[in-house]
């Protein structure tokens, strides 16, 4: 039996060849663009961030430590941004019941071997102090959304250069603070707050602070 073929069915299959070959180039070239396109945002926003104010800071979900401050939203399953309010640092009024000094250790020089033995009798206490410290100095300076203490107020008691003083008559601390994302864009601190914890940990007995510089706000 003769088989018949018929004009233009040899080049049939070239044509489809021709046809794969150049959606292929397509793709490839639309993912390359893609990733320059990806990798000159991260530059720019690298860059950026060294001279423009930050619009989110992004916590840990689990801890909420902050573990970045960003021009963009960057959340994740495991990191959540929340956006800055561009509003200076304030002080709010005195709490009732919690002095502004003079601190029981104004006679005193820091001396971190003090501070580390004194802690090491009884950890949980100075856990207890870092936490309400850090959060009595968010209050006093007007919350989360316009201001963050420093990192060191995340860490450990041992060896932690805002625990000034540890003693019977209390913690001290020296926390600085600012706007949020002052320290992750290698800023300067806008305040320092003074706060002195009682010894186990479970009350603020003083509050004060200095204006350290005007902070930085976005426009």
């Amino acid at each position: 039996m003769e088989l018949t073929t018929w004009p233009g069915h040899e080049t049939r299959k070239p044509q489809t060849h021709d046809v794969l070959n150049r959606t292929t180039s397509r793709v490839s070239i639309q993912r390359l663009s893609l990733c320059l396109g990806s990798a000159a945002l991260l530059i720019t926003t690298v860059q950026s961030a060294r001279s423009d104010a930050m619009n989110y800071q992004c916590f840990d979900r689990e801890t909420r430590r902050p573990v970045a401050a960003s021009l963009i939203d960057l959340s994740t399953s495991e990191v959540s941004c929340e956006r800055i309010t561009p509003t200076k640092p304030r002080s709010t009024s005195p709490d009732p019941g919690i002095s502004s000094g003079p601190s029981p250790y104004a006679e005193t020089s820091t001396d971190p071997e003090n501070v580390n033995r004194y802690i090491r009798n009884d950890p949980f206490a100075a856990r207890r102090a870092i936490n309400l410290a850090r959060g009595a100095a968010t209050r006093r300076n007007g919350g989360l959304r316009i201001y963050r203490s420093g990192i060191c107020m995340y860490e450990s008691a041992s060896n932690n250069p805002c625990l000034v003083h540890a003693g019977p008559e209390g913690f001290e601390f020296k926390i600085p603070g600012g706007a949020p994302g002052w320290e992750q864009s290698s800023g300067s601190p806008a305040v320092m707050t003074r706060i002195l914890v009682a010894a186990d940990g479970r009350s603020v007995l003083q509050i004060d602070q200095t204006l350290l510089s005007e902070p930085a706000t976005s426009n």
